[in-house]
């Protein structure tokens, strides 16, 4: 910064409302020369020294008071985008949070020894001029020949693709189990130093070093967890999450984000290409299919058969689904309800039946006792409370009841209830 006088605007990581702007600081003389956006510098606030992250710097404050100085450049090495600062104002402003929340999202704990070590130039911020939304559905299986399974070859093929035309790619899978198949498949295809890893296991020095990597100025492929999408990596990286509807992508602490939401955030911010895979689609993308914001991609998953029946119990479609599917492996039966019977009703009025303690409804264990639902109170002594008959006939079969039909009907079969 050459001018004659500089100002620097900056935020501080801290969740407190009242510190969710930007701070107006003067630039002495002797840091001028140095000072950069995105840089972590030290300043005085309210009487003590604090660190905070620069995010402009102008000629002219808005403050025409006397302005405090920055104090020191804690690290030379500019460290929030401003495009990563853009996006999470836009998150902030969703979410109704404080940038400064967000900030150890976006940026991890700071490593001396691994910043002396390197040293990066900041990457450019270009944007893609029109990037398209997808929504597409993938098969589970894995491919005969390969035995990769579908969903690791698409992302494999999808993040080649770009990486190829020289655009960088985040990728967000659910868990460490994901990263490690998807990982390992984009080493067949991506250089090692362009593939970087965002990992919350990893060592905090570890972290920051691939970070910092992001950083540079190169065609990257990133693959992670949630925090990935923070990603310092240019504003037109092509954007890949797997399974949006598995939990592991929500965050359960405040302020409660989730991958699928960041995502369409950054997306809308910097028009990059956006895909969300999975094998089975998730309420809110179908949403966003149907109201025409996310593109329906050419579906490459299997569909299974699906036959329906109205009979109650293990009627003879069951009976012959089941039969035929053990002569090639096991088979799985699910049912609504645990125990003997889903409910129980009178067997004179057929009034369902509660608890006489919370007025819950009443069902049968898996060892035939007369239980709550909701309380867990036993109601040996039940008696209608509309005709006064003790008797009882059970409705839908559970579980347990379950088991016993099916041991009977399949002799010489292990039947276990889970």
């Amino acid at each position: 910064m050459s001018t004659s006088e500089a100002f620097a605007r900056i935020v501080f990581q801290s969740p407190l409302p009242a510190l969710n702007r930007e701070f107006e600081y003067s630039v002495p003389d002797s840091l001028r020369q140095d000072v950069r956006v995105g840089q972590r510098v030290k300043v005085h606030f309210a009487g003590q020294s604090k660190e905070g992250f620069i995010v402009s710097l102008v000629n002219e404050p808005t403050f025409k008071g006397k302005l405090s100085q920055v104090i020191e450049i804690v690290s030379p090495i500019p460290v929030l985008q401003p495009h990563i600062y853009e996006l999470l104002q836009a998150i902030a402003a969703r979410q109704c949070c404080s940038v400064g929340e967000l900030l150890p999202n976006a940026i991890p704990k700071r490593s001396v020894r691994v910043e002396k070590s390197f040293s990066a130039n900041p990457p450019s911020d270009k944007h893609v001029v029109s990037g398209s939304r997808y929504a597409e559905l993938v098969s589970a299986v894995a491919n005969e020949v390969s035995g990769v399974p579908n969903f690791v070859a698409r992302i494999r093929d999808l993040a080649s693709k770009y990486f190829e035309e020289n655009q960088s790619v985040i990728i967000c899978v659910p868990d460490f189990r994901d990263l490690g198949r998807v990982k390992e498949a984009l080493t067949e295809v991506i250089p090692k130093d362009a593939l970087l890893e965002v990992d919350s296991n990893d060592v905090g020095s570890q972290r920051y070093l691939s970070f910092l990597q992001q950083q540079t100025d190169d065609t990257k492929v990133v693959i992670g967890t949630r925090n990935v999408m923070y990603s310092p990596i240019s504003a037109d990286a092509a954007i890949i999450v797997w399974d949006d509807g598995d939990q592991s992508h929500q965050d359960q602490q405040s302020p409660y984000l989730n991958t699928r939401e960041i995502a369409l955030i950054r997306q809308d911010l910097f028009s990059s290409p956006l895909h969300f895979l999975s094998h089975s689609r998730s309420t809110e993308i179908q949403r966003l299919v149907n109201i025409g914001y996310l593109e329906d991609s050419k579906s490459s998953a299997w569909k299974p058969k699906i036959a329906l029946s109205d009979g109650r119990g293990l009627d003879g479609m069951a009976f012959k689904l089941i039969k035929r599917a053990l002569e090639s492996g096991p088979v799985l039966v699910q049912v609504a309800s645990p125990g003997s019977a889903r409910s129980l009703y009178c067997a004179d009025c057929s009034e369902r039946s509660m608890c006489i303690g919370c007025n819950g409804p009443l069902w049968l264990n898996s060892k035939g006792q007369i239980v709550c639902r909701w309380c867990g109170q036993m109601n040996l002594e039940f008696v209608c409370r509309s005709c006064g008959h003790k008797a009882l006939r059970q409705s839908g079969a559970g579980s347990t009841k379950w088991v016993e039909q099916l041991g009977k009907s399949f002799p010489g079969v292990s039947v276990r209830e889970v």
